[in-house]
């Protein structure tokens, strides 16, 4: 009775327009009704159907119909979501939030069905490899965003304090407590559900790699414990050559740790090294090169440090020269962090100003004449005391002083202070330029604001980014990806041809791709039979004769 009844309807109830509304409402509409005890929604009405197809005609009705428009709908709902969003920042929440409404259609409708469930993982993993090389960088930025919250370092600095949480945690969209801690693990772990389907696991290591130099080098992380705990999920994932690097990256913060407490130690018995050290306390970080990204795209535009700051460093390569021999130091001031003091005059107006080193080179070119640390020169007086009682200096003359040798990271210097959210500095405009312009120009007049306000008493004042610097990283982003992987090619096909000595190109092609499964890229055939072109100009391989389709390996 039931097929006779069915039958006839089931290719309409199918259909997109009637099935599409049922898999788009029934995880809201399903939490909703766990709240108020109804049972009337898509989502019942989802779990009905399969239990009437599956009654007639599992193979046919569920294993084929009812799969193929489930796999259409979530495929073309994610590739909607990717296209669509118009802040790329929220594409990645949008992408979790609909593969969870998609597992909980399993779980409640189709009773966890396995073949529904494998599925969902396909169709995901088809929609997150059509635009790849994005969603694996938006992937990364998500995590970079997630380990920067400070909400996570509240928690943390209430453990270490030993201070009992008397506030609820936060509940679910069900009702369910959860710690920020356990939020935040599931939180990780969706990502690493999103991250085993892309396919350039390769490029996700890379892009992961560059946010998290910046958090560490920045001081930026919000929990230690979480960034290890998600390096142990990629390492589960993909193995402990995946993650070396990475887990050298923290190695290196701890050792520099270490050697910073033995060099305050060795500063401690050396009187002048004692009052250089105690008048500007200095904090150095150890980077081991094979480990960590290359910082070329920040170039070091300064020749000049303060005398305070070139002692410290001085005498931090003469220690470090005699403990570690042989080893060279390369100074990355461009990645360098300074608190700069400000006295205004009014005790409650000292402030701390978080800056990079550029910045704090600027800051101290507006000390007044008589500090040792700025050398003001007589042609400078025309611009110093204007009757505001403020020091006024030009472009050109703050490049002087600071030794900043770049004039356009200067000028993002000076912006920075002058547009920033925290407005230290004003400008003069002495030409009939329209004084909204954000430019500076060579005869434009700066100068410390004196009446400057903030309530906070440390301020970080944020560095405009260039473009020019943001296009570069990710150039060379892709730069040192496409370089990896075509050495990760270069030595399958040697180890192929060495072991093989001779090989006919199509079993060659197999096993590349039996060996390239293992690693965290499958390269296509066009760039493999790029490679072996390659390795033939370089001479490791060669055809044989007049079989072109046969290569011998080259000792």
């Amino acid at each position: 009775v039931e097929r006779n009844l069915l039958v006839p309807h089931v290719s309409h109830i199918l259909s997109m327009n009637q099935i599409y509304p049922l898999f788009s409402h029934s995880k809201q509409q399903t939490a909703q009704n766990q709240e108020n005890g109804s049972s009337t929604n898509h989502a019942e009405s989802l779990r009905r159907l399969y239990s009437l197809l599956s009654r007639i005609d599992y193979q046919k009705y569920i294993a084929q119909d009812l799969r193929s428009v489930f796999s259409q709908y979530v495929q073309s709902r994610g590739v909607t979501i990717i296209n669509s969003c118009s802040n790329d920042k929220d594409i990645i929440p949008a992408l979790l939030s609909f593969y969870e409404d998609v597992a909980s259609i399993i779980s409640f409708s189709f009773r966890n069905d396995e073949l529904f469930q494998n599925t969902h993982k396909t169709s995901v993993e088809h929609y997150l490899n059509t635009a790849e090389m994005k969603i694996v960088e938006l992937l990364a930025r998500y995590v970079d965003i997630l380990l920067r919250e400070k909400t996570l370092s509240n928690i943390a600095v209430g453990a270490a304090a030993g201070g009992r949480m008397i506030t609820a945690p936060p509940s679910d969209s069900f009702g369910n407590n959860r710690s920020p801690v356990t939020s935040m693990e599931n939180k990780l772990s969706a990502v690493i559900i999103q991250f085993r389907l892309l396919h350039p696991k390769d490029a996700f290591e890379t892009w992961y790699k560059q946010l998290l130099s910046k958090r560490l080098l920045q001081n930026k992380s919000s929990s230690i414990d979480f960034e290890r705990s998600f390096l142990a999920k990629l390492k589960a994932e993909c193995g402990a050559a995946y993650t070396s690097k990475l887990e050298g990256m923290f190695k290196d913060m701890d050792l520099s740790t270490d050697i910073l407490g033995q060099y305050n130690d060795y500063c401690s018995g050396d009187r002048k090294a004692t009052t250089i050290s105690g008048s500007v306390p200095m904090d150095v970080t150890i980077l081991t090169t094979g480990w960590w990204p290359q910082f070329a795209q920040y170039p070091n535009f300064i020749n000049y440090l303060p005398p305070v700051i070139l002692d410290h460093v001085n005498r931090f390569e003469k220690y470090y020269d005699t403990k570690y021999q042989g080893r060279k130091l390369s100074w990355q001031y461009s990645l360098c962090n300074v608190c700069i003091k400000a006295d205004f005059g009014i005790v409650d107006r000292n402030k701390e100003f978080l800056v990079t080193l550029y910045q704090a080179l600027v800051l101290l070119a507006f000390n007044p004449p008589d500090v040792e640390t700025v050398d003001v020169d007589s042609a400078d007086m025309n611009l110093i005391n204007r009757g505001d009682d403020c020091i006024y200096l030009t472009l050109p003359i703050i490049m002087q002083k600071t030794g900043i040798t770049s004039r356009e990271e200067l000028e993002r210097v000076l912006q920075s202070f002058i547009f920033g959210k925290a407005r230290l500095m004003l400008r003069k405009k002495t030409s009939k330029k329209d004084p909204k312009l954000r430019s500076i120009e060579d005869d434009d007049l700066i100068c410390i604001d004196h009446s400057f306000k903030n309530k906070q008493i440390r301020i970080k004042i944020p560095q405009i980014q260039s473009k020019e610097i943001v296009k570069a990283e990710k150039d060379k982003n892709v730069a040192t990806l496409d370089k990896d992987r075509q050495q990760i090619l270069d030595a399958i096909i040697v180890r192929i041809m060495k072991a093989r000595k001779t090989c006919q190109h199509k079993d060659l092609m197999v096993e590349i791709m039996n060996q390239v499964k293992h690693t965290s890229h499958v390269p296509t055939n066009a760039s493999v039979k790029n490679r072996i072109e390659s390795l033939i100009e370089r001479e490791y391989v060669e055809r044989n004769g007049n079989e072109r389709d046969i290569y011998n390996y080259l000792a």
